[in-house]
């Protein structure tokens, strides 16, 4: 169930005027906004000012993500190229702590960030999107998104193709990625073995 989009907004053309920020925040904050509201804050205004698109990634999409198998194998092996093996060093330490902490053995990790990585460089290589307005509590972070497909400023990744970017992932990660492999990755002639 996708929390994000759970129900239809009655809304006319600008939500923001429409609605009162007390009614709009029945999920939640969301952790990296609840990090640091303010600066969350800033970057929504300044891009709803100079519409500036902004991408947001919720958890809701990344946690589909789960990194593990032949490619986390082959990353944390010694058989790897100088340059990755601090990758899969940092890997086994983080896949080891993560054992110690939860008391049950941990085989691979749910990459939150890389994919905003991706997105950031290549947007919509793997995620789709729906537009309109991410509203924020002020002082608690709380979040909701209403969709606005011809006026909102924000984009919010809906949907993505958790087998796809994985086998993205591991690639890049292992012999890295060039600019032939995205442009056949657009084209959908890589990766969907």
């Amino acid at each position: 169930r996708d929390t994000w989009f759970d129900g239809p907004v009655d809304y006319a053309s600008r939500p923001c005027d429409k609605l009162k920020l007390t009614q709009l925040y029945p999920h939640g904050s969301r952790h990296n906004i609840r990090c640091d509201i303010g600066a969350a804050a800033i970057v929504m205004e300044e891009s709803s000012k100079h519409q500036h698109p902004l991408l947001f990634i919720p958890a809701d999409v990344s946690y589909r993500l789960w990194f593990t198998g032949p490619y986390l194998d082959q990353l944390i092996s010694e058989q790897i190229p100088n340059e990755t093996q601090v990758v899969g060093k940092m890997m086994q330490s983080w896949l080891k702590y993560r054992t110690k902490t939860f008391s049950l053995p941990v085989d691979g990790t749910c990459p939150h960030d890389t994919v905003a990585v991706v997105e950031a460089l290549y947007p919509e290589l793997v995620c789709k999107y729906k537009r309109g307005w991410l509203l924020m509590h002020p002082e608690l972070g709380h979040t909701v998104f209403i969709p606005d497909p011809v006026e909102g400023p924000h984009y919010i990744a809906y949907s993505i193709d958790p087998d796809l970017y994985l086998k993205f992932l591991g690639k890049g990660l292992i012999k890295g990625i060039t600019e032939e492999d995205i442009k056949n990755y657009k084209l959908g002639k890589q990766y969907r073995s």
